[in-house]
């Protein structure tokens, strides 16, 4: 907050951070803002496979903050379970746990 207007600021440092260049909101037209919403189960682990509800599809929920690797995870339960593979790490991501 700047101290004489009361106005918010940012603080942007030169490419070797020795001189700080302080901008308040109506000078920073080049602010972009970037936000996401995680879905995330009580046990941090996602809901990957079939829902008896909706028999004809298959779901990967949940995956929060970790979506690459779970994703990746995800993608090889799913392509086995439509095989009709089993997987043992089927069991730990299945929805119904």
């Amino acid at each position: 907050m700047d101290l004489h207007t009361g106005a918010p600021f940012w603080l942007i440092r030169n490419g070797f951070g020795t001189r700080h260049t302080a901008l308040t909101l109506a000078e920073s037209c080049d602010v972009v803002v970037w936000s996401g919403t995680f879905g995330e189960t009580k046990d941090s682990l996602p809901r990957i496979g079939w829902l008896p509800r909706y028999p004809r599809g298959l779901f990967a929920l949940g995956l929060g903050g970790n979506v690459i690797t779970f994703s990746v995870i995800a993608s090889q339960i799913i392509c086995d379970l439509c095989r009709g593979l089993s997987r043992p790490d089927a069991l730990i991501f299945r929805p119904d746990r």
